[in-house]
């Protein structure tokens, strides 16, 4: 991994609510992470893209904190990915914002059903196994080259039961930026609901984690809902 992440300091999730408070604390808050998808639009016709408005752009350009932007409608564990749709405008906003590496979750969001392909209505985890790793990993390496900049994944929330089948969680993901030599935005909080859910322990995963690939990491609340823990609102 030749990619060395500058330190940037303590930050949090733009909001357009929080606007005023990133531009009148940026001796406090030195990171403001864009979630690009979260302030687009998208028309009524069929196949229409969600688009962003050049207005907004710039005036997020004038935000006095370094940018970085984290995607969260495309995420990069399973095998319906897209890598064509909604990409290029993420990477002109990326571009556009000046971030110095972004970001996306290692979940699935579409599966494949008797009707065709469907949304799952929630980020849900891959399957951890060989497979899935080199899933994730060939993913990440098209995302990456789509969108031009140094990409790491985040761990996510996992609300099912470990399989014999399955890799530990912390091994799965040092598997996966190994395999993709890219880095991990590190979800301490979605650790933290897998642990409270009865997967592993939060130790366990960070002891097996390669912090030298850990650019970036997330801390939220959580809730309790449906009988498993999840995550509320996340600041980086």
């Amino acid at each position: 991994m030749t990619f060395e992440p500058p330190r940037l300091g303590p930050g949090a999730i733009y909001l357009r609510s929080l606007d005023g408070l990133f531009r009148s604390h940026a001796d406090l808050i030195k990171v403001a992470e864009i979630e690009p998808q979260s302030l687009w639009t998208k028309g009524t016709a069929p196949g229409s893209l969600p688009q962003g408005s050049p207005g907004e752009l710039r005036h997020l350009q004038a935000l006095p904190q370094t940018i970085l932007t984290h995607g969260v409608g495309c995420p990069i564990g399973g095998t319906i990915c897209d890598q064509a749709r909604q990409v290029p405008q993420f990477r002109a906003w990326t571009e556009a914002l000046n971030a110095p590496w972004t970001s996306e979750h290692l979940s699935i969001f579409h599966v494949r059903g008797p009707s065709g392909e469907q949304p799952c209505g929630f980020l849900m985890p891959p399957l951890q196994t060989e497979a899935g790793v080199s899933l994730a990993a060939r993913n990440i390496t098209r995302r990456a080259a789509a969108l031009g900049k140094p990409f790491a994944f985040e761990t996510g929330v996992n609300y099912f039961a470990p399989r014999s089948c399955e890799m530990p969680d912390g091994e799965f993901f040092r598997a996966v930026a190994e395999a993709a030599d890219c880095g991990i935005l590190l979800d301490l909080t979605n650790l933290w609901a897998n642990h409270k859910n009865g997967r592993a322990e939060i130790h366990d995963v960070l002891v097996r984690l390669p912090f030298e690939r850990v650019w970036e990491v997330h801390l939220a609340g959580l809730e309790f809902a449906h009988g498993h823990w999840s995550w509320v609102c996340a600041n980086g």
